[in-house]
C-alpha cells in the first residue's frame, strides 16, 4: 500500500553525489575569496614622480638694478622645516635656483632693510612681487626697493689718521684732526693731501709715513694725491698714512688744450706702460701714478673728436717735472723727475670751425665812503676780450651785485684777439658785495669754452 505524505525518499547514492556538489562550491567560494583578498597589490607604474621647482630672486631699486647684494629668509626651508637665507646679487642678475616641492607655500622676508641703486640713490622699504609664492611651477620673484627724496644737502666728513696732514676740499684747507662739510647732491668734490708721497711723522710717531690711499670705510677709492667724486649722500672719507717707505712718487697730469688755452675734455690719450695702479689710457683730464725715475709714453690722436675732427695736433708742449727722452709727434717719451709732472697736448682749430671765447681779464672796482644816506658809489671797468680763433657776434656783458643783474652792457661784437672796456656804475648800501662781470651772460655767442666768463671782486661799503 503506498504512503500519501510529500516525503520524498532518496536513495543512498543520490545524497552522497548532493554531498560531492556542495563540498565542490565551498572550495569555489574559498579560492575566489583567497585570490580577492590575499593577493599581492602592484603601484601604477605609468605616473612620473613629480619633479621640484625652482625659486630664483631679483633686487632693484624701483626700476634700476642694486649696486651691492641683499639678503632674503625663506620659510620653510626646501626640507619642510626651519628657513634658508638667499643672497641676491647686485646688478638686475638672478640668485642662486632654491629647489622646493610643487604646492609648497614659503613666506619671505627682507633681512637687508636699505640699499644703494646703480646711480647712487638711497633705497628702502622692500617689498616683494609676490609674497607668500605658491610653488606651482618655476618662479622668480623680485626684491624692489623704493628710492628715498634727496636730501637737501649732504655732509661729507675728511680726517686722516695724521693729525698734522692737510687736506684740501675744494679749496678749503682742514688739518688731519678732521672737518664737515655740506654739498648739494650731485656736486663735484675733489679731495687732495699736502704731503704726497710721505710725511716725515704722523702724530707721536716721529718717523716717515707714506700715503696709503682715500678710504670709504674699509674701502680704498683711490692712491692718487688727488681724489675727485661725485657727492650723492653722507660720506667720510680717511686720508690713510701707514707706517714704512717706498720709493718716491710720481703723479702724472695728463691734459689736452688748444693754443689759446682752451682745455678739450674727453681727448683720449693712450699711456704705457701701465701705473703701479694697473691703469693706461685715459680720457683728459686724467692722472696717472708712477715711481719716480719711471719711464712712460704719452700718445695723442691727430684729430679729435675723429668722427667729425675740430682739432689737430700741434705738439706736446707743456711738460713741467719730466725729463723729455724723445718726442716724435703725437707721441712723447718722459721719465719722472719730481712728484708733479704736468703733461699737456695742445692743439689747433681747425679752420671753418673756429670759433669765439670771451672771458673777462680784468675787473676794476673801487668804492666811495658812505654817505649821510648810508649809501656808496661803486665805480669800475672790466676788460672783456675775444681770446679764441674766431669772431664773437653781438653780446651783452652783465654786471651783478649779489647774484642780482644790476645792469648790462650791450656790444655788438668783437674779432679775435680784440678787447672793449665795459663802464660800472652802481650804488649799494653798507655792507660786503660780491660785484661780478659776466661777459655774454645770455649764452648768444657760440664759444670754444663756455666756463671762463667770468670775473669777480668783493667790495665793502662803510
Amino acid at each position: 500500500m503506498r504512503s500519501t505524505n510529500n516525503v520524498q525518499h532518496k536513495s543512498p547514492l543520490m545524497r552522497t553525489k548532493m554531498k560531492s556538489q556542495l563540498w565542490l562550491k565551498g572550495v569555489l567560494v574559498a579560492v575566489l575569496t583567497v585570490g580577492l583578498v590575499g593577493l599581492p597589490s602592484f603601484p601604477d607604474r605609468g605616473q612620473p614622480e613629480p619633479k621640484p621647482v625652482k625659486l630664483t630672486f631679483t633686487a632693484w631699486c624701483d626700476s634700476e638694478p642694486l649696486k651691492d647684494a641683499v639678503k632674503v629668509k625663506l620659510e620653510p626651508a626646501p626640507t619642510g622645516s626651519g628657513y634658508i637665507e638667499v643672497e641676491v646679487p647686485a646688478d638686475g642678475a638672478s640668485s642662486q635656483p632654491v629647489l622646493y616641492e610643487i604646492g609648497t607655500k614659503v613666506e619671505l622676508t627682507a633681512l637687508t632693510p636699505t640699499a644703494t641703486s646703480q646711480s647712487g640713490k638711497s633705497c628702502a622699504n622692500p617689498r616683494f612681487s609676490e609674497n607668500p609664492v605658491e610653488m606651482t611651477t618655476d618662479k622668480e620673484i623680485r626684491v624692489i626697493y623704493t628710492a628715498q627724496p634727496q636730501p637737501a644737502v649732504v655732509k661729507l666728513t675728511v680726517h686722516s689718521n695724521c693729525e698734522n696732514a692737510e687736506i684740501d676740499v675744494n679749496g678749503q684747507k682742514v688739518s688731519g684732526k678732521g672737518g664737515i662739510f655740506q654739498f648739494k647732491p650731485g656736486d663735484k668734490v675733489q679731495l687732495s693731501v699736502r704731503d704726497f708721497p710721505t710725511i716725515n711723522f704722523c702724530g707721536l710717531w716721529q718717523a716717515v709715513h707714506t700715503f696709503d690711499g682715500w678710504y670709504d670705510g674699509s674701502t680704498l677709492k683711490s692712491k692718487g694725491q688727488r681724489y675727485p667724486f661725485t657727492i650723492t649722500q653722507d660720506t667720510e672719507i680717511l686720508a690713510k698714512y701707514g707706517l714704512g717707505e717706498r720709493g718716491r712718487g710720481c703723479e702724472v697730469m695728463i691734459d689736452a688744450k688748444t693754443l689759446s688755452g682752451t682745455q678739450i675734455p674727453g681727448v683720449e690719450i693712450k699711456v704705457s706702460p701701465l701705473d703701479y695702479q694697473s691703469n693706461g689710457d685715459g680720457q683728459t683730464p686724467f692722472v696717472r701714478l708712477f715711481d719716480e725715475n719711471t719711464e712712460f709714453t704719452l700718445v695723442a690722436p691727430w684729430e679729435w673728436p675723429p668722427a667729425a675732427p675740430k682739432y689737430a695736433f700741434h705738439n706736446w708742449n707743456n711738460v713741467v717735472g719730466a725729463e723729455v727722452i724723445s718726442a716724435e709727434r703725437p707721441a712723447v717719451k718722459l721719465r719722472c723727475t719730481s712728484g708733479n709732472v704736468w703733461a699737456t697736448a695742445l692743439y689747433e682749430e681747425k679752420g671753418l670751425l673756429a670759433l669765439a671765447d670771451l672771458t673777462v681779464i680784468s675787473l676794476t672796482v673801487s668804492v666811495s665812503k658812505a654817505g649821510i644816506t648810508g649809501r656808496c658809489d661803486v665805480t669800475g671797468v672790466a676788460i672783456v676780450k675775444n681770446i679764441g680763433n674766431g669772431d664773437a657776434g653781438p653780446f651783452a656783458t652783465g654786471i651783478f651785485v649779489d647774484g642780482r643783474l644790476d645792469f648790462d652792457f650791450p656790444l655788438t661784437g668783437l674779432k679775435a684777439g680784440a678787447s672793449a672796456s665795459v663802464p660800472i656804475f652802481t650804488e649799494v648800501t653798507e655792507g660786503m658785495y660780491l660785484i661780478e662781470a659776466v661777459a655774454d651772460w645770455k649764452n648768444e655767442v657760440n664759444e670754444s669754452n663756455e666756463q671762463n666768463n667770468k670775473a669777480a671782486r668783493l667790495v665793502k661799503c662803510s
